[in-house]
């Protein structure tokens, strides 16, 4: 099925974001030692988190900085895979130009370690096919065995095997209880959650689970509308309309522009 890009913008970001969260409150249960059902992921897998997401906010920063016009930040140095979360903006962003978007990844970290590049370099190549709707199913099955990208020590063998058809294959639900309950990593989630909501772009996203965040904090802005007002900003921005905002003399505040119509890639529609 074939979704317009703004939408695949917003389902990454904001697909990262429940990943994420669902994936601490996963890891909370299994350092708690307790067990809930997963039939009732929705009560229990979005509750407010303690701690902050620091790619988030990352994320955030590499948002603004894109929207605006302005150099994206250098990252600081990390061997954590979470800084991929962080990089998500500048792979939106970068992604039909593959050259350009991995110099840009290249420049980010330049701090850290080759491993890290490499795999975000891996990452920003998928969410570049999902985008651009290329054969994405062959590469993640071509790296899938050696990378550490995507799987921790906790996730067993046995799951390792059929996850890459089920990450590009299986609906967003489906995915992201897969990995959290294989894996309960925050990090993991996350990046699942960013490749499956480019690929099933928000419309793909559980309503249940996006209710869970309407009145909740989501990577330092205030609720899930902002983050998905900042994706539309970025879009704006990607198609070419600089000034994502009006000015008028008359006004003391910049109003943003209403969103431009947008269909699905490489689709004509006969007059009606």
């Amino acid at each position: 099925m074939q979704h317009s890009l703004v939408n695949r913008f917003r389902g990454a970001l904001l697909g990262a974001a429940l990943g994420e969260i669902l994936g601490i409150n996963t890891d909370t249960q299994i350092q708690n030692q307790t067990q809930r059902s997963w039939l009732e992921v929705e009560r229990w897998g979005f509750e407010a988190v303690e701690t902050p997401s620091l790619w988030g906010k990352l994320a955030v920063t590499q948002l603004t900085a894109l929207v605006e016009g302005k150099d994206s930040p250098t990252l600081p140095p990390t061997s954590d895979w979470g800084v991929a979360i962080a990089l998500l903006p500048l792979i939106l962003y970068y992604h039909e130009a593959p050259d350009i978007l991995h110099r840009q990844i290249q420049q980010a970290l330049s701090n850290s370690p080759p491993a890290i590049t490499e795999g975000c370099q891996q990452f920003g190549h998928w969410i570049s096919l999902a985008l651009r709707e290329q054969a994405l199913l062959p590469e993640v099955l071509k790296a899938h065995r050696t990378s550490s990208l995507l799987f921790s020590e906790r996730m067993p063998a046995a799951a390792r095997v059929d996850f890459p058809q089920a990450i590009v294959s299986h609906p967003f639900q489906i995915t992201l209880l897969r990995v959290a309950r294989h894996s309960g990593s925050r990090v993991e989630t996350a990046i699942a959650g960013a490749l499956a909501g480019s690929i099933h772009s928000l419309t793909g996203l559980p309503p249940s689970w996006r209710q869970q965040l309407q009145h909740r904090s989501i990577w330092d802005l205030s609720n899930e509308s902002e983050l998905l007002h900042l994706a539309d900003r970025l879009f704006v921005s990607w198609s070419g309309i600089h000034l994502p905002f009006s000015h008028s003399p008359t006004l003391p505040v910049a109003l943003p522009i209403t969103l431009p119509v947008t269909a699905a890639p490489q689709v004509i529609r006969p007059p009606t």
